[in-house]
């Protein structure tokens, strides 16, 4: 054996069994032009490797029996190093070092990996840095991720109380108002989000924990709605018609501020209504807690942030203040 020669000793193992795997990776680590030497016992070993080398272009020699136990040797063929030969790294896995523009043909390669060229283009619209990114996304993501938290135990919703019938119908009108908007909310980033090159990808955790969020918020007042084994309120065509306009709003800032801005005031507004007027705890409760996960807002007045978990309704303002369908505005 050539002094420095990588060898694959297979032993018994064969083709139908992954000997092909190890055979690959010896190829791939070899130093460019050399061989591979092949040991194995498998009786059809011969017969698939040829089948393999030809299909992969690696060049083959079948050993003499005097060379035994090799069995044969292999060099790989033009095609592994063509492959990657207009490859290209797909900017860096952190967020220092993202891309200018992302090409449509990366896809859903994972930022900073040697992306093979060719493939198919998938068409996202919000492809350049200036337009999809900020530094502060990274942090807003970690920060709207741990403050997750599960409608299940948010509310005691085994308190016991009662109700005269006309209360429990308004409390359960107010609950499916809420429940529409709430999925207006949830609607509005996830349309973004299917826009966004991954290549970008904490701004899709952030709007994807964004809706997240939103969905929950669905869940509580529907809960709450149902309670006590009734239907739904009813959805009025002024509401619905109001709520179409932000899912008509090409650009996302103008509709996420329509949205935080105009629509959570109305809503905190109804909500501390409830916390003052609500006759009974578990009402109040949702409400209350409602109302505190939304202290997480952008504060326009002020030109700050607040630290609690609704920071998520910082998306258009802090991450994406030109995102307008993937142009710029």
């Amino acid at each position: 054996m050539t002094h420095g020669t990588a060898v694959v000793d297979l032993g018994a193992l064969g083709f139908e069994q992954g000997a092909h795997l190890l055979l690959d990776r010896a190829l791939r680590q070899a130093p460019h032009g050399s061989r591979v030497q092949v040991l194995g016992t498998d009786p059809a070993l011969l017969p698939h490797l040829s089948v393999w080398c030809r299909r992969e272009g690696h060049e083959l020699r079948i050993a003499e029996p005097r060379e035994a136990p090799v069995v044969a040797r292999l060099r790989a063929g033009p095609a592994v190093s063509a492959r990657l030969k207009a490859a290209q790294r797909a900017g860096g896995p952190s967020a220092a070092q993202i891309a200018e523009r992302a090409p449509l043909h990366w896809g859903l390669a994972a930022r900073g990996a040697l992306v093979e060229a060719g493939g198919p283009e998938i068409p996202f619209t919000v492809v350049d840095r200036d337009i999809a990114w900020a530094d502060l996304a990274p942090r807003l993501y970690h920060q709207a991720a741990a403050s997750q938290w599960d409608p299940r135990g948010a509310v005691d919703w085994d308190a016991d109380f009662t109700l005269p019938d006309e209360i429990e119908a308004a409390v359960v009108q107010v609950m499916t108002y809420l429940v529409e908007n709430e999925q207006a909310a949830l609607v509005v980033p996830s349309r973004l989000l299917v826009q966004v090159h991954p290549h970008f990808r904490e701004v899709l955790q952030l709007l994807a924990v964004q809706a997240a969020d939103e969905a929950r918020h669905v869940e509580v007042f529907t809960r709450r709605a149902l309670l006590r084994g009734g239907t739904m309120g009813t959805s009025s065509v002024g509401g619905r018609a109001s709520l179409a306009t932000l899912l008509s709003e090409p650009d996302f800032s103008i509709a996420s501020f329509l949205l935080s801005v105009l629509g959570e005031g109305s809503f905190l507004g109804l909500l501390a209504f409830l916390e003052r007027h609500a006759p009974t705890r578990s009402p109040a409760e949702s409400a209350v807690w409602y109302a505190r996960t939304r202290h997480g807002t952008w504060r326009s007045g002020s030109g700050t942030w607040s630290t609690g978990p609704r920071s998520t309704r910082c998306c258009a303002t802090g991450c994406g203040p030109r995102w307008s369908g993937g142009t710029t505005r």
